[in-house]
């Protein structure tokens, strides 16, 4: 898997369609899902670790999560860019910045949100709901008598 994307490969959804088969197919080949969406309030950039059956660790999600406040500052104080307001939630497994006003300055952020997100150098295993139930029940999480 790519540890990083160009500002260029990030996939732009311009409607709803087609999402959802997206989100699909990356629980079924167990990849992160990564996109850009372009509604009517601007561009916004979701991550989503959970198909891929990982999440970030914790000094990653940490990284991430002061990169990304550094950038939406930086872009809320450059007038070129012309950006009013920028929210933004990162989690361990899912994550999201909204909503930019230029297409660029999305692809441009999604490619920095990658260069951690996408690294499965700063991923650990997130336990099955079935992992998890057994574990609290006492009993060895991967089946073992």
């Amino acid at each position: 898997m790519a540890e990083e994307l160009s500002p260029d490969e990030i996939t732009i959804f311009h409607e709803r369609n087609g999402r959802g088969d997206m989100y699909r197919e990356a629980e079924q080949e167990r990849k992160p899902f990564f996109v850009i969406d372009e509604k009517d309030s601007g561009y916004s950039v979701t991550y989503d670790l959970l198909p891929a059956g990982h999440h970030l660790t914790e000094e990653s999600r940490e990284e991430l999560e002061e990169r990304v406040s550094a950038e939406v500052e930086a872009i809320l104080l450059d007038e070129d860019l012309s950006t009013e307001e920028l929210s933004y939630s990162i989690g361990d497994t899912l994550g999201n910045v909204f909503f930019f006003e230029q297409e660029r300055t999305a692809r441009n952020v999604a490619a920095m949100i990658s260069r951690i997100v996408l690294d499965e150098n700063n991923w650990e295993k997130d336990p099955s709901a079935r992992e998890m139930a057994r574990e609290a029940a006492g009993l060895d999480p991967e089946g073992n008598s």
